[in-house]
């Protein structure tokens, strides 16, 4: 059940709100494209599996990131990726509140192979599986300041620019980025945005 929708995703999907507060869970599933809907299912299943291991007072703040595809109100598809927040839990640890935001990741990811990871709320655990191989793997953790840098690049500063920001030496910032792309074999300024979309 939703508690609230925004207003936009009406622009990124077509539907408006109410017809997912009154369509509850059932309605997007319906639009989930055919090829994901049972790889997706498997994903979430991973993920709350893993969930259960965590123990139950310390479940909040967890985030839980997939990607998959929706059919918009035009017919045409969309690949989203949703970053869920948990927010509570009741006594026995069960979720009770979710806070997701859904990104149109489309233009970033063009294959067919599903992501779900998992971030601890302390940032130190980042595991991964996809459809392809179901297997959680360990991420290598970025360090906060590494984190920075990164939104930064995100946000398109050059290196001279978020040394200026951040109060640290080009060499410094050059260095951090150096670790960016081998902890996360991406090659350009964009493949490290497109990490950042799909780690969350």
């Amino acid at each position: 059940m939703y508690v609230h929708v925004s207003s936009s995703l009406q622009r990124l999907l077509g539907y408006a709100p109410e017809t997912f507060l009154t369509g509850g869970i059932e309605f997007p599933r319906r639009l989930l494209h055919p090829a994901d809907a049972g790889n997706l299912g498997k994903l979430q299943d991973r993920v709350v599996a893993f969930l259960r291991t965590v123990p139950p007072l310390q479940r909040v703040g967890y985030q839980c990131n997939y990607d998959y595809r929706l059919r918009k109100s035009d017919g045409t598809y969309v690949r989203l990726l949703e970053q869920s927040t948990v927010l509570h839990t009741d006594a026995r640890g069960e979720i009770t509140y979710l806070a997701a935001v859904c990104t149109d990741i489309t233009h970033w990811k063009k294959n067919e192979v599903l992501t779900a990871s998992v971030i601890s709320p302390n940032g130190d655990t980042c595991l991964v599986c996809t459809s392809a191989d179901g297997a959680f793997t360990r991420q290598n953790a970025l360090s906060k300041r590494e984190k920075e840098i990164l939104g930064l690049v995100g946000e398109n500063y050059t290196s001279r620019e978020i040394a200026e920001r951040l109060f640290i030496s080009l060499h410094t910032v050059n260095t951090h980025r150096r670790n960016l792309v081998r902890k996360t074999s991406a090659k350009t300024g964009s493949g490290l945005v497109r990490y950042a979309l799909i780690n969350g």
